[in-house]
């Protein structure tokens, strides 16, 4: 049974690429949305119009935004891109 302290931290780093979309997805999804609101009273139709950008801005920023992570990663010789053992030292 491995010990917490030497847990393996890949879970942590795939859950990185996903909660950097969602922030700035919701930044540019209610930014727009307030926007449209603001300027054009605009009723449910452009309401609707939002979530299906929202999923599709998802999906695309996903592989980008994972990309620019593991590079930034291999940049700073981060988990496993320095060619040095990951091991904790005592």
């Amino acid at each position: 049974m491995p010990s917490l302290r030497r847990s393996d931290p890949s879970p942590q780093r795939r859950r990185f690429p996903p909660y950097l979309v969602m922030v700035i997805v919701g930044h540019l999804v209610v930014g727009g949305f307030l926007s449209t609101e603001t300027l054009f009273k605009s009723s449910l139709r452009s309401t609707s119009q939002w979530a299906p950008a929202a999923i599709l801005l998802g999906l695309i920023l996903l592989q980008w935004v994972k990309g620019a992570v593991i590079g930034m990663q291999w940049a700073l010789e981060v988990h496993g891109f320095g060619g040095r053992d990951d091991a904790m030292e005592a």
